[in-house]
């Protein structure tokens, strides 16, 4: 209102509302809520995206699915599929224009390896973008580059986001000193924010003892240099066993590529298999993490057979949250799971002062496995999200998620009662978020895959269900006026 006598505040359009103006009045916008988190609006309806082109049992988002920070590109790989030969992996991309814009009216492009091979299992473990989703990256552990079942890494960068990426051919990293069986790729990609820093797990090398496991890191000074160009660093645990298969089921980075952490799920340290998690903390990117002793965070309850780890790890972008899952755990009966959770003020303080919490389900029941699949931060470390793949709510085996939102920094995790998430229509065994879930950096866009669940009306398994918080009871975005 900058009119001679307006008050010289910002005034929002006619028919509009909100501090923000997103709020149509009138109209069924998650932005028209009162309430002050989207997920204490528990009547939004969740889209369901899959490959029409699929089949039963091509795994659509058994490793997880991937949204890129600002929500406008959804990844997510059916390992299963036939690529370039059978078996070799698929990866699927939805990108939007705007978050106004459901993905529901988006087609998706399909992308994988043109020189794959049989049983290579692209995305195994799903995919990583960069902030600007311009490089995606994926693992593909069975891939023959160094030997059989070396493992490899396909990386497609394209120039901006109006290029698509069925456009670009992949180059493949791998590791320079990789043997046949070593797996590269088993536990997944991680990139940095800008893309410049590439990680990934071989969990079977041995150069730590039979099957340690190491860690390898990409980096590059700039996008005009090519991570083909680049001799990876590889990193271990110091006091590895033979066995431990670091990094095989998960791995994460921070924003700006001065955290990395790996997931040791059969670390023995509280237990045989109760499972730990290594970090390496740089101080800058300047420094190689080769120069940096990895420092190793267990559950202060951990107990034999705990597994902590297995189902990923994940930290929040600004390197301040890290969280473990324990789905072997028992706070409510034989394997209900857990979550631990670190929390530090600042990138100064380090993870190994710090006593975790740990999250349940308050209402979890026996074999829940809540933590199974990878779990997810967003990017301010106040949204912390879990699926409980075998929960019952809604039908034996239907599963669901749980959400702990924040209000601030200051509040910790384990004083906010999570709220749950089911699929009204979820049916048994569909097993809800079993391979993960990812969220926006804004923490409002959730999207969960059902690797095995079945399709309404088709015989295709596996999808990719999004709370998209854009409307309310089911209304058809962008204005969430009409009913879908």
């Amino acid at each position: 209102d900058d009119t001679l006598a307006g008050s010289g505040e910002c005034t929002c359009n006619s028919g509009w509302s909100g501090d923000n103006c997103d709020c149509l009045v009138g109209s069924h916008m998650i932005a028209c809520s009162s309430v002050m988190s989207v997920w204490a609006d528990l009547s939004q309806v969740p889209i369901t995206l899959f490959d029409s082109s699929g089949i039963v049992n091509d795994s659509l988002g058994y490793g997880g699915v991937t949204v890129s920070p600002d929500g406008l590109v959804l990844a997510v790989a059916s390992h299963l599929d036939d690529g370039a030969a059978t078996e070799s992996g698929t990866i699927l991309i939805w990108e939007r224009e705007n978050t106004s814009m459901s993905f529901a009216d988006s087609s998706p492009i399909k992308i994988y390896d043109p020189n794959g091979i049989a049983s290579q299992w692209l995305g195994y473990l799903g995919v990583s973008l960069s902030f600007d989703a311009t490089v995606l990256a994926a693992g593909a552990h069975k891939d023959d580059e160094e030997g059989a079942e070396s493992g490899a890494v396909l990386v497609w960068e394209r120039a901006d986001t109006t290029t698509s990426f069925d456009s670009v051919t992949p180059l493949k990293l791998s590791d320079p000193n990789g043997e046949g069986g070593d797996w590269l790729g088993r536990g997944g990609v991680a990139l940095s924010r800008n893309g410049l820093v590439l990680i990934a797990t071989s969990p079977n090398d041995d150069e730590q003892g039979n099957n340690a496991g190491a860690l390898l890191v990409w980096a590059r000074g700039s996008s005009a240099t090519s991570f083909a160009s680049v001799i990876p660093d590889k990193l271990y645990d110091p006091n590895a066993i033979a066995g431990d298969n670091l990094g095989k089921t998960g791995l994460a980075i921070s924003s700006n590529g001065v955290v990395v952490a790996v997931s040791a799920f059969k670390d023995d340290e509280q237990g045989t298999d109760s499972g730990s998690v290594l970090v390496w903390d740089r101080s800058n990117t300047a420094t190689s993490f080769t120069s940096v002793t990895a420092i190793r965070l267990t559950d202060p309850d951990g107990a034999e057979n705990d597994f902590m780890g297995r189902g990923g790890i994940f930290l929040s972008s600004n390197g301040l949250v890290l969280a473990a899952p324990s789905y072997e755990d028992d706070p409510h009966g034989d394997s209900s799971g857990s979550l631990v959770v670190w929390t530090r003020s600042s990138s100064s303080t380090s993870f190994s002062t710090i006593t975790p919490v740990k999250l349940t389900d308050p209402n979890g029941s026996a074999y829940d496995s809540m933590g199974r699949g990878r779990l997810a931060i967003d990017s301010d470390g106040l949204v912390i999200a879990a699926s409980s793949s075998l929960d019952d709510d809604v039908a034996t085996g239907a599963g669901s998620v749980l959400v702990w939102d924040r209000v601030n920094t200051t509040t910790s995790f384990d004083q906010v009662t999570p709220k749950k998430l089911v699929k009204a229509d979820g049916r048994e065994n569909d097993q809800l978020g079993v391979g993960g879930l990812s969220l926006s950096a804004d923490g409002l866009m959730l999207a969960v895959v059902t690797p095995y669940a079945f399709v309404e009306g088709t015989s295709i398994t596996g999808a990719v269900v999004v709370w998209e918080g854009i409307c309310k009871d089911g209304y058809r975005p962008p204005l969430c006026l009409e009913l879908w």
